[in-house]
């Protein structure tokens, strides 16, 4: 069986790939433009991750609560009930867990499910957020 070809018109020329091609541009490609922000913060000094975490970490709670206020807005508008700081937290959770790789351990998590219960962060770093979120 031959191989797959693509015909596109690249400025002005016509240019003929084979399936082999289109994946390396298709697939690879993007990939590299990718991996190339990880292999640069690999190179750069901890002091300087540290505060382009800290820059992470704030962008996505910014878009977190961004999302929370314009669904804020949007329930009070149709007049819904809901939970929306848990909802917030937990988004946030799961946005800036995932990007940054942070998972948050309960020790005890059967005294999460008695009812009414307090559950207080100390503000002993930023991170208490998104403790609150899990």
């Amino acid at each position: 069986m031959p191989p797959t070809t693509w015909t596109r018109i690249v400025n002005g020329y016509i240019r003929t790939q084979t399936s082999m091609a289109f994946l390396l541009l298709a697939i690879i490609k993007p990939l590299a433009y990718i991996s190339l922000p990880i292999l640069i913060l690999r190179s750069i000094s901890p002091k300087a991750r540290y505060y382009i975490n800290v820059g992470i970490y704030l962008g996505t709670m910014a878009v977190a609560s961004s999302c929370g206020a314009t669904l804020g807005l949007l329930m009070f508008a149709v007049r819904l009930k809901f939970d929306l700081n848990a909802f917030i937290a937990r988004a946030f959770y799961t946005l800036a867990g995932r990007v940054l790789a942070i998972q948050v351990t309960i020790e005890n998590p059967e005294y999460l499910d008695t009812r009414p219960a307090v559950l207080m962060a100390n503000h002993q770093s930023m991170l208490d957020v998104l403790v609150l979120g899990k």
